[in-house]
């Protein structure tokens, strides 16, 4: 069966957007994901890795029950990071990735919020499938109230973005994640 090699995860926190990344590459491929290199800059910033292996802050950054405890500071150095870096600090980290592999490998993104991540992924040929927040899509109503919470500093940035992309597939929030991860194989079909 043929399914898309290269597809992008799109929703908010919690949405389930890595745990499908990751069952889609389950068989064979890659997930990779815009935060990898910025959870690695805030680790070595904060702990020195030991024996070349990641630190176990980084695992901490990633698991689901201590993770929001570091996204205020992730957030900042993200943000840090683009203002005197450039825009496209962290975009330009996963593309260099992206270009070293094969057209052919499997790749999943797990966390394309910006624009210009969004931009530089449909130009390399991915397929975006968003991920519903609820149990129905964002309405307009619900994307101006994140708007003005945004101006106001109430949510990240990031957070508002993404409802504005143009996306290949829907999966409805059915429930729970390991529902949403088994309608995975209504993308997984021939194009």
């Amino acid at each position: 069966m043929a399914y898309p090699r290269r597809i992008a995860f799109i929703g908010p926190i919690g949405s389930g957007k890595s745990a499908c990344a990751l069952a889609y590459v389950l068989y064979g491929g890659q997930r990779l994901s815009f935060a990898k290199t910025l959870r690695q800059e805030v680790a070595a910033a904060l702990a020195f890795p030991i024996n070349g292996k990641a630190p176990a802050l980084v695992q901490r950054m990633k698991n689901r029950d201590t993770k929001e405890q570091f996204r205020p500071l992730l957030q900042w150095w993200g943000e840090y990071r683009r203002n005197t870096e450039g825009q496209d600090y962290w975009v330009q980290k996963l593309m260099d990735t992206i270009d070293d592999k094969p057209k052919s490998f499997t790749l999943a993104i797990d966390d394309c919020r910006y624009f210009n991540e969004y931009d530089a992924l449909k130009e390399r040929g991915f397929k975006f499938v968003r991920l519903a927040d609820g149990r129905c899509p964002t309405s307009t109503g619900d994307q101006q109230d994140a708007i003005l919470k945004a101006s106001a500093g109430e949510i990240p940035g990031s957070e508002v973005e993404h409802p504005y992309f143009d996306c290949d597939y829907y999966l409805p929030w059915a429930d729970s994640v390991s529902k949403r991860i088994y309608s995975l194989k209504g993308v997984m079909v021939n194009e």
